[in-house]
């Protein structure tokens, strides 16, 4: 469980900027003319002059205490299925 907790952490620390910027994207306008972010660059610039670092982990908090307790229960019940039908 707990492996499986901080895994889930390790992954969420390292790629939330990422995610942060995908969905800023993902949420923009659909006609490109009305697109605030039309790049990947001009997204990470903007959010930057927005908010500093800060604005690239808006959002964490709540993603972690989320995420970190679903990944160790997820890893505890793999291993435990994988573990049942070894045994069968």
């Amino acid at each position: 469980f707990c492996m499986g907790g901080l895994a889930g952490s390790l992954y969420w620390t390292l790629l939330f900027p990422a995610d942060v910027v995908k969905s800023k994207m993902q949420g923009d306008a659909i006609p490109k003319a009305d697109r605030q972010y039309r790049t990947i660059l001009q997204t990470i610039g903007s959010l930057y002059r927005q908010g500093g670092i800060g604005a690239f982990y808006k959002g964490f908090v709540p993603c972690m205490l989320r995420s970190t307790p679903a990944n160790g229960i997820m890893l505890m019940t793999v291993d435990r299925v994988r573990q049942y039908i070894t045994d069968m």
